[in-house]
């Protein structure tokens, strides 16, 4: 009797770890979403720290392209993503950003917190809300002032 039931015990194990060792993970549609917003954001970091005007005007929205200066040596920015919010077809995106700017010689080091808004299919960057992490300081410097 103790032989069937230690059976009967070994069975149940086998049978509850057979069925829990399944590789087939699916991922939820906000999941999918949300990392295809990171990878059009960082493919738009790296176009911007190269250069690469015609990549970032067809993933900008043209206010944003026009406002993105590329007047830099060399840049080299970083993102840390906070939150992403999905509303139907709008990516909300909260992020900390921290951006090394050199410009005829001189560095800038800026950091600061914006709110990228995405739309579409397929995805562009259509707002930044708060601080704008393509803008090096010297080219924010002479727009105040005027020149």
């Amino acid at each position: 009797m103790k032989s069937v039931l230690v059976r009967y015990i070994a069975i149940i194990f086998l049978l509850f770890f057979a069925s829990c060792s399944k590789s087939n993970i699916i991922y939820s549609q906000d999941y999918l979403i949300s990392v295809e917003a990171q990878g059009v954001v960082e493919e738009i970091r790296i176009a911007y720290q190269d250069k690469k005007r015609d990549f970032l005007s067809k993933n900008l929205s043209p206010s944003l392209s026009r406002e993105i200066g590329l007047e830099f040596d060399k840049a080299d920015l970083s993102f840390d993503y906070k939150l992403i919010k999905i509303e139907g077809e709008r990516i909300s995106m909260k992020l900390t950003w921290h951006a090394e700017c050199t410009v005829n010689g001189e560095k800038y080091d800026r950091e600061g917190s914006a709110l990228f808004i995405l739309t579409g299919r397929p995805m562009k960057l259509l707002d930044i809300k708060g601080e704008n992490p393509f803008i090096c300081h010297r080219v924010m410097e002479r727009s105040y002032l005027g020149s």
